[in-house]
């Protein structure tokens, strides 16, 4: 019997040849078929500069948002690229420092296996290993520049991933809008949540002084890009990411946390296994540079970051990876003093390490951290560690509760006072919003 295969358009009939009464198809017809299906497929690949494209997006919010296709490069000659958000020159120029500590003619990316046994190597200019990469990794932003066309953020950082998940165009973080405004618009049932959460919203001016409100993007990253825009927006100050980078780098070496190599960076970005501590400190490193960019803004941090992460899918993953690596850091520092039975550690923080699931920084990371931006979100305990981590009292306005104890809390509670506030406002436990002046 002829074998057919269906091809969408017309029915193809391929020769047979009999080997011991056993009909078969021409073992060269179905090579050249295959090679006429893939050719212009790897052409693309290897087609120099020429970019691949993917039409395949996603939601991952409950909102609706806008489908669009993500340009992707891979450089198997010079290693992993930054994908330039401009085409300015000073981000050209500053490509191929950014990435010179971690080509490879072969594969675009460290085999950190056999290189993270160096840590202790000094080099010529007495800096360990660790500290070399960073330095001659880092991406500094002039100081004179406010354009947020100017910051690059990596695009397929490496060579394996086709394309990332994240689509072109996202509304991170939305435009101002007046707080009362925005409650009345939202709020036009007559039942009694309703007119408890506009009188909620209705003491917010008089109580806090704010008058303006910023939606943001309710995905699983929601609190963590609140907490962060704020910070970042206000100019507060930021964890260094070289001190993260070189504490996780030499636990995993030093110490056998061969469990770092775990972290997926929420399934959204192309690093696992070896490559895992090089998109960590592309992750810290970006963070870094958004904060020096802001800095040498004129009274419009706000804008400017919110621009920032809405026009750079990429950069918005990058900053938010960052925080929840900060996070763990924090977490394996309050793990370490409330093992030695040190009085200083926070009450959250042996909460948090009395969980079933949480019980030590793996336990956190595997369970909790991990999957957040995926599938999960961040819990209430775990706000406690963002704030701590962060330097910050968040305060989260719930206009639900108002009339109780929990229209204002606290996170954390216990520098209350001493540490820089930043305001978010939640109608549930799972999405925050920002208050602004």
């Amino acid at each position: 019997m002829a074998n057919l295969e269906w091809d969408e358009e017309d029915l193809i009939k391929y020769p047979e040849s009999e080997d011991g009464g056993i009909t078969m198809v021409v073992e060269n017809t179905l090579e050249m078929d295959l090679e006429a299906e893939l050719g212009p497929i790897i052409c693309d690949m290897f087609d120099g500069p020429q970019s691949m494209t993917s039409s395949r997006s996603f939601t991952a919010s409950p909102n609706t948002e806008r489908y669009s296709k993500l340009e992707s490069s891979s450089g198997f000659e010079s290693g992993s690229k930054m994908l330039d958000s401009c085409t300015s020159q000073m981000a050209n120029d500053l490509e191929m420092k950014a990435w010179r500590c971690w080509s490879s003619e072969e594969s675009g990316c460290v085999d950190w296996d056999a290189t993270m046994t160096a840590v202790t190597v000094r080099g010529e200019s007495g800096q360990n290993f660790t500290e070399q990469c960073w330095n001659e990794a880092a991406v500094t932003t002039q100081s004179s520049s406010s354009s947020p066309s100017e910051l690059s953020t990596p695009g397929s950082e490496n060579p394996q991933s086709v394309s990332a998940s994240v689509p072109s165009e996202l509304e991170n973080v939305g435009p101002k809008v007046n707080v009362l405004q925005y409650a009345i618009q939202e709020w036009q049932g007559n039942t009694r949540k309703a007119e408890t959460i506009l009188q909620g919203y209705s003491e917010i001016p008089s109580l806090l002084g704010l008058q303006h409100l910023r939606r943001i993007r309710g995905d699983n990253y929601c609190g963590v890009r609140a907490a962060i825009f704020q910070i970042l927006a206000q100019g507060l100050h930021v964890p260094s990411g070289e001190r993260t980078f070189q504490y996780l780098s030499q636990a995993l070496s030093n110490e056998g946390c061969r469990w770092l190599q775990d972290w997926t960076f929420a399934g959204r970005l192309p690093y696992q296994g070896n490559n895992v501590l090089h998109g960590m400190k592309c992750c810290l490193r970006n963070l870094d540079n958004v904060a020096s960019l802001l800095s040498s803004t004129n009274g419009e941090q706000e804008e400017t970051l919110a621009a920032l992460l809405n026009s750079d899918p990429m950069l918005d993953l990058h900053v938010m990876e960052a925080v929840k690596l900060h996070m763990l850091h924090c977490a394996m520092e309050l793990h370490k003093e409330n093992s030695s039975g040190s009085d200083n550690v926070p009450l959250f923080a042996i909460l948090m390490f009395a969980r079933d699931t949480s019980e030590t920084p793996k336990d956190l990371m595997n369970n909790h951290l991990r999957e957040v931006g995926n599938s999960g979100g961040l819990e209430q305990i775990e706000m406690f560690l963002l704030g701590h981590t962060l330097g910050v009292t968040l305060r989260v306005i719930r206009p639900a509760a108002f009339g109780t104890e929990e229209f204002m809390c606290s996170y954390p509670d216990l520098n209350e006072g001493n540490w820089p506030q930043v305001f978010l406002i939640a109608e549930d436990d799972r999405h925050y919003n920002v208050l602004v002046d």
